[in-house]
């Protein structure tokens, strides 16, 4: 796994794996963001699904905007769960959701996500 990329096998897919996670998984919250997370039997991986609901943002341009906004969030602090995960022998599925309709910037979207993995991170402990 890269330190920075983020790649099509970091990516959570598959209806059975989303439908547990939002199921049985816990979840933590820092607003604008809401996080559902779940731990998995397969070793080392950290899993993510990124959705802004359409009752949100109800044209597509927003919704792939503060998308895009999350994924490169996630990105660029990710080492802060990967580097806890890599040493366990387990992995977690992640799904990271906007639970507001206001627009938002990268810098208040980034910090969320940080704090939000930290949440995740200490759950997990």
């Amino acid at each position: 796994m890269k330190q920075f990329g983020f790649s099509k096998d970091e990516r959570l897919t598959g209806k059975k794996r989303i439908e547990n996670l939002f199921k049985n998984g816990n979840h933590a919250a820092a607003v604008p963001l809401r996080a559902f997370f779940c731990t998995t039997n397969e070793h080392n991986s950290v899993k993510l699904l990124v959705s802004v609901p359409k009752k949100c943002f109800k044209k597509a341009v927003l919704r792939n905007y503060h998308k895009r906004l999350i994924r490169e969030a996630y990105r660029l602090n990710k080492q802060i769960l990967t580097n806890f995960i890599e040493q366990k022998e387990f992995g977690t599925n992640i799904a990271i959701v906007l639970v507001t309709s206001e627009k938002q910037n990268f810098v208040k979207i980034s910090e969320k996500t940080a704090d939000i993995l930290n949440k995740i991170l200490i759950s997990l402990q």
